[in-house]
């Protein structure tokens, strides 16, 4: 009996051990058998019955095998099933946690909004307990300097603007500045180097806020502030606004530019945040950064800018001057 025949094919990776051991005991088995029908066959030694015995034989090892193999298969079948049913199972959940954070994305900015609207109301609030203030800069400052001598300070200053301010007219003052070196203006009101002559007196100066008793005395002060500009006073006069608008303000003069030919943005008498256009007189009111996205959008030869919401860091910030 010859050798059974070996296979040029190599068994593939993928395939298990006990699938590939099944198909080679089969290929084994049915080789011999048809080897020995063969060799009976030649040398005329088998019988018919020997014959259909072997045929028999194949035949219920063929059954065999492949009741073996189907079983593998359905184990298979039912594994990929399994895996099916928890790829489904974890795309819906992949389904509804996108939904949840739909729906929590649009949750939080809804509550955004409010809360910048509450941001907005509660400013305005505090804005209108500063209605009565003004703020002076330019006050010389003194080393222990006492309240009087403020006061005084203060009711000269205003007067030397033709204010009709008395001592009864004041409520409240105090420093809201630190000391800094004056530097001298020049006839254009510019600010000048300091001076390098060590004899020449070196001025401190601090900004200083008061509060009046009554809006007539206030607005007395107020209108005061034109006559210290026209006369290039070294103390000057802006409205008192919160740290909110003074970012809000400082934001529309940045997008402006300092003298842009046909706008400039500046705080009313009523502590406003305004963009002014030249040309047409035109008083535009913003109190939120839309508002004056919305503005600078009216201002012909200015595009469109995209507007920073600033950080709160950032609007907590305010310089000293509030007025152009």
């Amino acid at each position: 009996m010859d050798a059974p025949i070996r296979g040029r094919g190599r068994p593939r990776g993928s395939r298990s051990a006990s699938t590939g051991s099944t198909r080679a005991s089969l290929r084994s088995h049915t080789r011999n058998t048809f080897s020995d029908l063969s060799d009976y066959e030649n040398d005329n030694e088998m019988s018919d019955t020997a014959i259909a015995d072997l045929k028999d034989e194949l035949k219920g090892f063929i059954e065999q095998k492949t009741k073996h193999l189907e079983g593998i298969i359905t184990e298979k079948s039912n594994i990929i099933l399994s895996m099916q049913t928890r790829v489904d199972s974890l795309e819906k959940q992949l389904l509804a946690s996108v939904n949840s954070n739909v729906q929590l994305t649009s949750r939080v900015a809804t509550l955004e909004a409010k809360l910048q609207k509450l941001e907005v109301k509660i400013d305005d609030n505090e804005q209108r307990g500063r209605k009565m203030n003004l703020r002076i800069e330019g006050i010389a400052f003194e080393e222990g300097e006492t309240k009087g001598q403020l006061k005084t300070k203060i009711l000269n200053t205003l007067n030397k603007m033709d204010a009709n301010i008395n001592a009864a007219d004041i409520c409240r003052f105090h420093r809201s500045g630190k000391p800094r070196v004056d530097r001298p203006r020049g006839p254009d009101g510019k600010l000048l180097p300091l001076p390098v002559d060590p004899e020449t007196p070196v001025v401190k100066v601090a900004q200083t806020i008061v509060k009046f008793r009554h809006w007539d005395a206030r607005d007395s002060a107020y209108q005061a502030k034109f006559v210290s500009k026209a006369k290039n006073f070294r103390e000057q006069i802006v409205v008192d606004l919160t740290k909110r608008r003074k970012a809000l303000l400082d934001q529309a003069r940045g997008f402006l530019g300092k003298d842009h030919p046909f706008a400039h943005a500046f705080a009313d008498q009523e502590c406003q945040v305004a963009v002014k256009i030249r040309a047409s007189n035109q008083k535009l009111i913003v109190n939120t950064l839309e508002e004056l996205q919305d503005a600078l959008a009216q201002v012909p030869t200015v595009p469109m800018p995209m507007i920073r919401v600033p950080p709160v860091d950032d609007l907590a910030v305010a310089g000293p001057s509030s007025e152009p």
